[in-house]
């Protein structure tokens, strides 16, 4: 059986932003020249600085692609696994001997990577449930896919909680955290996972599972 983590690791180790007055003296000075009527008085501003979900997204640079409640970038929940692979970067692997379900791509850097799968009982077109970027745990310096607030993985808890407010772990008290994770929930189907003793994001995961599977192939 091989979790995310030791995924991650396997797989990184064989290929991751004014205004002018005009003024006038008193008493004979001189005045300052009318302002031609239709003319500006602004200076022409500076166009704010692009957003994440602004920035162009380069389909073979996943640092480029934005996370959201649909997926990761053009890999989307619900598409089937091969067209997900044919959106995928060149070089994503698709082991179908040993984990046909799955699929991933490592940044050339080996600093993280991109996975998708579908359930591995589905036929192999089945609908893809689950994108993820991934690193190893306290990882940082890491530049991989972002939510539109700037999160992703090597992100740390302190950042996390200040680009979404109120964020904190989720109770798994049933057991679903196995491995030592632990995870933060945004808008429903995003997760962040944390292994035990790590303060940065070692995971960033949109799924429909109720939490980021331990195991991607078994």
């Amino acid at each position: 059986m091989l979790n995310s983590s030791r995924l991650f690791a396997g797989i990184a180790a064989s290929a991751l932003a004014l205004a002018l007055t005009a003024c006038a003296t008193a008493g004979g000075g001189t005045v300052a020249e009318p302002t031609p009527i239709g003319a500006s008085t602004q200076e022409p501003t500076a166009a704010p600085s692009p957003t994440t979900s602004e920035t162009p997204v380069d389909a073979e640079d996943p640092s480029t692609w934005v996370v959201t409640a649909a997926g990761i970038g053009p890999v989307e929940l619900g598409m089937t696994l091969p067209d997900a692979i044919g959106v995928m970067p060149e070089g994503t692997t698709n082991d179908t001997d040993r984990c046909a379900w799955a699929a991933w791509w490592s940044a050339p850097d080996g600093g993280y990577q991109v996975v998708t799968a579908r359930p591995g009982d589905a036929s192999e077109d089945g609908p893809v449930d689950l994108v993820a970027s991934m690193t190893l745990p306290e990882s940082t310096g890491v530049t991989g896919p972002l939510t539109p607030e700037g999160i992703g993985v090597g992100s740390t808890l302190e950042e996390v909680q200040a680009a979404y407010p109120g964020a904190d772990f989720m109770d798994t008290s049933d057991g679903s955290a196995v491995g030592g994770r632990r995870f933060i929930q945004l808008e429903g189907t995003i997760f962040l996972t944390f292994y035990e003793g790590a303060e940065t994001v070692s995971e960033i995961t949109v799924t429909t599972h109720a939490t980021p599977p331990y195991e991607l192939c078994a």
